[in-house]
């Protein structure tokens, strides 16, 4: 998981960002109940962080453009926002940072119904998925 923000904070010049570090920042974050909301509340809650929340939403754009806008940092999947980071100058204004952290994480998972027919192309992209999800593991 990362850490984004705007490209004017103070968390630029950092390589990696500790909890300690974001104890007082202000948050735009998802609402209660999706999964990485979870896994953030339970880390914060294990180091004692009540983060501060200045907005949250249901939306994964409306998100980005919070904190294009400076209104609050985030957590987020890397592969999630990857690309729009890179390539995309509407979001120029968004750094992200690995956050110190290994229990930022989340498994995903494939599943397939028992009685399915596994046809031959439904053979190779699971053999796809697997493969890339496999390449990105330790990144």
């Amino acid at each position: 998981m990362y850490l984004a923000f705007h490209k004017d904070s103070w968390l630029r010049n950092m390589e990696k960002v500790r909890l300690s570090d974001i104890r007082n920042e202000q948050f735009v974050m998802l609402r209660s109940g999706g999964s990485i909301r979870t896994i953030s509340e339970a880390i914060f809650e294990k180091e004692g962080i009540i983060p501060d929340i200045a907005f949250e939403c249901d939306d994964i754009h409306v998100l980005r453009r919070m904190v294009q806008e400076g209104v609050g940092i985030t957590i987020w999947p890397k592969y999630s926002w990857r690309d729009h980071l890179r390539s995309e100058t509407d979001f120029a204004n968004v750094c992200y940072r690995p956050i110190d952290n290994n229990e930022f994480k989340r498994s995903l998972y494939l599943i397939l119904q028992k009685d399915l027919k596994i046809t031959e192309e439904l053979e190779k992209f699971c053999k796809y998925t697997e493969k890339y999800f496999n390449s990105i593991k330790e990144e």
